[in-house]
């Protein structure tokens, strides 16, 4: 989770560190062709919360864990949420609910 975090943060802060280059993070943030929604490594989407920028997401799964993090380099926000349960029907609505939770709170 902490190398996930600074690899998320590297994407925020905007310049070079030891996970990502600023140049490669501004390119897996831009659109991929040209419609919003799709980024390289990560969807591009247009929402208020993020302004000024754009909100990124990224999911996804593997053997019973998954995770989702919403950021916004912007307003310099990463919500990351993690669970190592897996319910075919519930664990995305869950993960989606805990981030929005978050982003009420924070944004």
């Amino acid at each position: 989770m902490q190398d996930w975090v600074k690899f998320l943060r590297a994407h925020v802060i905007g310049v070079s560190t030891g996970y990502l280059t600023a140049a490669t993070a501004d390119k897996l943030k831009r659109p991929f062709i040209d419609v919003e929604g799709f980024g390289l490594g990560v969807q591009a989407y247009n929402r208020a919360w993020a302004t000024p920028g754009q909100a990124l997401v990224h999911w996804g799964d593997l053997f019973g864990h998954e995770t989702v993090f919403w950021m916004t380099p912007g307003r310099d926000l990463v919500v990351a949420i993690f669970t190592n349960c897996l319910s075919a029907d519930k664990t995305g609505l869950a993960l989606d609910n805990a981030a929005n939770l978050l982003l009420a709170r924070y944004v």
